[in-house]
Formats: C-alpha cells, structure tokens, sequence
C-alpha cells in the first residue's frame, strides 16, 4: 500500500445532517480511479498519547511509553469488518495508543 496525506477534507452534508460525509484529496502516494477503496489508518496526536498515558499512570504509576506489550487481535472470525492490518506481535504502549484506539 501507498502512505499519503491528506491535502483536503470538506465535508458534503448539512452540519445538521446525522451522517459526515466527506470530500478528502490525498497528496502523494499511488493513483486511485473511481471505485478504488482506499483504508485510511489515522494516529493520534502525540500530545493525545500523551494524555492518554497519563492517565493510565493514574492507576500504575511505573507504566512507561517505551514498554513492550503483546499483541493479539480479538476480532471475531465471521464478524464483517473493514479490512485492517493485524496488530504487530509486540509494540511499545505509546505505538498501540498512537495507531489502535480513536483518543481523541
């Protein structure tokens, strides 16, 4: 896969309209046609990982960024999701809260 960023977000709908749907350009990267699907992996900010792990020190004061932690996926086999890539085998707590959970 391509890495990209992205160059322009305007949302289509109403503010008031339940749903966002979104006009997004990308810079750089591959070429896409019309029906491609293109999977966007965001990451938190750094300063929301930031605050995320304070907060988890709150209830261990010894939890560090750099630790080392297992990974495993818990997705359900059967169960339709969008397709995603596997958490790495093993990933420092401040890369699993950078790219795994939406913080923000």
């Amino acid at each position: 896969p391509d890495e990209t960023t992205v160059a322009e977000s305007k949302r289509l709908t109403a503010p008031e309209w339940w749903q966002e749907v979104r006009h997004v350009a990308f810079e750089g990267g591959g070429a896409y046609e019309p029906g491609d699907v293109a999977i966007v992996l965001p990451e938190n900010a750094a300063s929301v990982v930031e605050r995320a792990l304070e907060a988890l020190r709150r209830r261990d004061p010894t939890l560090a960024g750099d630790a080392l932690v297992a990974c495993e996926s818990s997705d359900a086999p059967g169960r339709f999701a969008p397709p995603r890539p596997a958490p790495p085998a093993v990933a420092t707590v401040s890369r699993l809260l950078a790219t795994c959970p939406d913080l923000a």
